[in-house]
């Protein structure tokens, strides 16, 4: 299945419970930082499974925000965020990309 298709489906799945008639930002957002929580503990232990389901965890919340704030795609926010980095310069420094600044 691709990712557009996976979308739809996801929209469909928060629509037939209510997820976006019943939408609160805060609860979003406390699910959101929930399943990051998982992710952490995922990559902590280096468990990939639990790292791929907390990732595609937070697509599904992610993809609700798009949903009921941005009426987007979340191909749209993707490419938004890439057209944003994608000429930016910068170096690693202690395993994190640091932007340099102009």
């Amino acid at each position: 299945m691709d990712f557009n298709q996976t979308e739809i489906n996801v929209v469909i799945w928060a629509r037939e419970r209510k997820i976006y008639t019943n939408y609160s930002d805060l609860a979003q957002i406390s699910k959101l930082t929930e399943e990051l929580s998982e992710l952490i503990l995922a990559i902590n232990k280096n468990d990939v499974d639990e790292i791929t389901d907390a990732i595609g965890d937070m697509m599904v919340v992610l993809t609700n925000i798009c949903h009921m704030r941005c009426t987007c795609k979340m191909a749209d926010c993707y490419n938004t965020a890439y057209e944003s980095i994608k000429d930016r310069k910068g170096t690693m420094i202690n395993g994190t990309f640091v932007k340099e600044v102009l």
